[in-house]
């Protein structure tokens, strides 16, 4: 089971407050709402916006949006189906998401109208949100009165009024399951008598409960995913599932919930899918995001990134071995995986997780580096010996 992560630094602060993530395609209504929330004297960001003395650093450079994020307070995603496909805005909202801003989803079209266009992704980091739309013109005024209402509850840290307005119901909530009638959380459901059960017998039980919803939200190779990221994530790969690893999984108690531990699954799965999102390679965020780990390393970002040190991607390895150094994360966990990547086969891992360990100033595994050392250049001598050979 993973551990928590240790010497927390201070928390980032946050001087913008409200970052606005759109399709260019939006510019028009963007610009409309940007204006009218400055007029309620918020600091608004989004990119195109006229330079501000104050807000230089956001247009500087192309990871300007991703800093904006990592800087707001509020996340402001504008839905539309341009959005849902634009990769740019997928990314953002995935470093929102790891980077625990609050986000607020405003759509200018209706969910079901929007949802086929969506990636398993966004759908996921936006199922649980409650969202705004402003899909009729005449209707601006009034959808605005009560997003600015949300807005000010937000920022004065009061519960929200309008959390079950009636708008909810065009969005749904496709993670949350109907309680079952006996009301006992799973473990009491299948195993009510055992400390333990095998891996088989509790992932055929879990899918037997929720393998219909894993469908409805996630691809088959996804749910494939979702089933080994809690065979590897939450259980160690282990062929027996102890209750205690269980519970210290679900983190509280279960039984006001009978659903909690699968909840506790899927919040678990949106998380490694937004960090997947942010350090590929392909991500127009990815840098930004590595620069300012320090700022959000969470026990999730932890786990997420020990867990990309398996993946396929040589590239992906890299960046997780360098961006665990970031986070200032100094358990034995850590420090034990950042020796062995310090064998990993791809030069650039190695070099990666080398780097990692000297800026955690992890002096103890120094004899165990240097051995390593001096075992790779006799190995690089001797193959640059049979090459000249040749």
């Amino acid at each position: 089971m993973m551990e928590e992560h240790e010497n927390i630094e201070k928390a980032h602060e946050r001087v913008l407050d409200i970052m606005i993530s759109y399709s260019p395609q939006d510019g028009r209504f963007v610009k409309k709402l940007a204006d009218c929330l400055e007029n309620e004297s918020y600091s608004v960001w989004y990119y195109g916006k006229e330079m501000e003395p104050s807000m230089e650093s956001y247009h500087a450079s192309k990871q300007g949006p991703a800093k904006a994020i990592i800087d707001c307070k509020v996340f402001l995603q504008v839905m539309s189906i341009a959005c849902a496909g634009d990769t740019q805005c997928q990314d953002e909202l995935s470093l929102a998401h790891i980077s625990n801003t609050a986000i607020f989803p405003i759509s200018q079209v209706y969910f079901p109208v929007l949802a086929h266009h969506l990636t398993s992704g966004m759908k996921l980091i936006l199922a649980r949100i409650n969202w705004t739309f402003f899909v009729k013109e005449e209707m601006f005024d009034e959808n605005l009165e009560a997003f600015l209402k949300a807005l000010k509850h937000h920022f004065t840290d009061q519960p929200d009024p309008t959390e079950d307005k009636e708008g909810d119901s065009e969005k749904g909530d496709d993670t949350k399951l109907d309680e079952t009638s006996d009301q006992k959380h799973f473990w009491e459901r299948h195993f009510p008598a055992k400390q333990e059960v095998t891996w088989i017998e509790f992932r055929e039980n879990f899918l037997q409960d929720y393998g219909d919803r894993l469908a409805d939200n996630f691809e088959e190779e996804q749910r494939k995913w979702v089933i080994n990221l809690i065979y590897r994530d939450i259980f160690d790969l282990n062929k027996t599932i102890d209750k205690k690893t269980y519970e210290t999984f679900a983190a509280e108690d279960t039984s006001k919930d009978v659903n909690h531990f699968y909840n506790r699954v899927i919040d678990y799965a949106i998380g490694c899918f937004a960090m997947k999102e942010v350090f590929s390679m392909e991500s127009s965020v990815r840098l930004t995001a590595v620069e300012n780990l320090g700022s959000f390393h969470t026990p999730g970002v932890i786990r997420a990134l020990l867990g990309f040190l398996d993946d396929g991607d040589p590239n992906l390895r890299a960046v997780a071995a360098l961006a665990l150094g970031r986070t200032g994360t100094k358990s034995a966990k850590v420090i034990n995986r950042l020796v062995k990547e310090c064998n990993d086969e791809d030069r650039l891992v190695r070099q990666s997780s080398s780097l990692s360990l000297g800026k955690l100033k992890a002096v103890k595994q120094v004899p165990v580096l240097l051995e390593m050392w001096y075992e790779l250049l006799s190995i690089e001598d001797v193959q640059l010996d049979l090459k000249k050979r040749k």
